[in-house]
């Protein structure tokens, strides 16, 4: 997802040693738990700037709304986006537990270098 791209870049300008990256999931569970507890909260605005609506629709979904993409108001958008928001929370979860596996799994190990979409 485009939203998990800009926040992770926007976490990973410190370092990607396994202090900051349990720093940074504590950050994305956070995040995640706003998304699901205060959508509305200002400091979500620039991580739900980067979200993209067709990652929150289905293909069916999209396809049903595709033609008319560039007419949906920001507004309608916004709302498509929150009753899904399900999908980036679930991301970011599973990112978490799969980074902390990843340092549980390689305890010799100091730092974690990953690439994404």
């Amino acid at each position: 997802m485009g939203s998990a791209r800009v926040f992770f870049q926007a976490i990973f300008k410190r370092s990607n040693s396994y202090t900051t990256i349990k720093a940074m999931i504590a950050e994305i569970r956070i995040f995640a738990a706003m998304f699901q507890n205060d959508y509305d909260n200002p400091a979500l605005a620039e991580v739900k700037r980067c979200f993209h609506l067709y990652t929150f629709l289905s293909k069916n979904e999209w396809e049903a709304i595709s033609d008319r993409h560039n007419n949906i108001s920001q507004q309608e958008k916004n709302e498509m986006i929150r009753a899904n928001v399900d999908i980036a929370t679930d991301f970011y979860e599973r990112f978490c537990r799969r980074m902390e596996s990843m340092m549980e799994n390689a305890p010799q190990y100091d730092q974690i270098s990953f690439e994404g979409p």
